[in-house]
């Protein structure tokens, strides 16, 4: 049994989890090839012992892309609903999404994510569903259509 770091084998797991996504955060926004050894070393840990927290690399970039683009999504849909209007809704929608893009954002994590789309449908897909039907219900609106 290895020697845990907290109070109980729970508390030691959340923070060893945690240590794991920071450095899994710090790798990939410098941009680096996300490794279970890069991880590891920055960590402090055996490379093995990664797999008792995380099941592959893969897993852990999903749970990093999965703590941003939730708040992506939040802050557009929060810009888009500001106004009634759906013309400035479009027009939040896209100035929402490019703030959340602009350098010191989170454009790191879209470039993260559409260099291996493959590694987190699940993360990418439920926040394009989330930002498309938002778009869709302002573009469909009946005002928008009669203007």
């Amino acid at each position: 049994m290895p020697r845990i770091a907290a109070a109980t084998v729970r508390e030691h797991r959340e923070q060893m989890v945690a240590r794991l996504l920071e450095a899994a955060e710090q790798i990939l926004r410098e941009g680096r090839t996300l490794t279970v050894g890069g991880v590891a070393s920055q960590v402090g840990i055996a490379r093995n012992s990664v797999y008792r927290y995380v099941e592959s690399v893969d897993d852990l970039q999903s749970m990093v892309l999965n703590q941003y683009l939730p708040r992506w999504a939040e802050a557009v849909v929060q810009a888009m609903s500001a106004d009634a209007d759906p013309r400035a809704q479009v027009l939040a929608y896209v100035r929402a999404n490019l703030e959340q893009a602009a350098p010191g954002g989170l454009a790191w994590v879209m470039t993260m994510a559409s260099q291996q789309p493959n590694k987190a449908p699940e993360a990418l897909q439920g926040v394009h569903d989330q930002l498309a039907s938002a778009l869709r219900s302002a573009v469909q609106s009946q005002e928008w259509s009669h203007q």
